[in-house]
């Protein structure tokens, strides 16, 4: 029952991920007025406004589930990326853990629903230290829009052969780092807000 439930999931991602629908949502936005910080900071806000502060779990089948979350991360991700990369302003703090803690939620509950196998132990799956300046914060974006990657990336999302590779191994690596990456980038940029209030 469980391998027919993985199996069925990572099929409604591969077709996500082979949707138009999805292709276009990968577009990079044209630089100018949309990318400026206001810009960047109410999508990202849309991307986040529907779950943060909903802590319970939603009660929709686990595949749609699964593939919402599977598309929303990456969306967050993204746009992290893009407002840390902008020079049109300072980074919004506030909106980098509210968003940190989306991903974070997000990517436990993929955790759950895919039941992928524990990470090896040999793994580095440690939380990142904590960042003390908004320098180190937009590092810990880089390294989450890394591990976010890395796991969408993985070929048994696309039905793939990777010949040699344990790839369920491989995803629960990755998205074990996603978790730990989320829920440090969400610690450093809430402590660094509340540093900032008060000053």
């Amino acid at each position: 029952m469980k391998v027919r439930l993985f199996l069925f999931i990572c099929a409604v991602l591969m077709a996500v991920l082979a949707s138009p629908v999805f292709a276009q949502s990968r577009a990079n936005v044209p630089r100018g007025a949309e990318t400026g910080p206001d810009a960047i900071g109410l999508r990202l806000e849309n991307a986040i406004k529907e779950s943060v502060g909903d802590t319970h779990i939603d009660k929709r089948p686990a595949a749609k589930q699964a593939q919402e979350d599977f598309l929303r991360i990456q969306q967050i991700s993204r746009l992290l990326t893009e407002m840390s990369a902008s020079e049109s302003g300072p980074i919004a703090l506030d909106l980098v853990t509210k968003a940190a803690k989306d991903v974070n939620r997000r990517a436990n509950r993929l955790k759950s629903i895919l039941r992928l196998p524990k990470p090896p132990k040999q793994a580095d799956t440690a939380e990142p230290a904590q960042a003390s300046s908004i320098d180190g914060v937009k590092n810990q974006i880089e390294q989450l829009e890394a591990s976010v990657a890395a796991f969408a990336s993985n070929p048994m999302f696309r039905n793939t052969q990777a010949a040699g590779r344990n790839l369920s191994a491989e995803a629960s690596v990755d998205l074990q780092k996603v978790i730990e990456a989320s829920r440090a980038l969400e610690r450093s940029a809430d402590q660094l807000s509340s540093a900032g209030q008060k000053k």
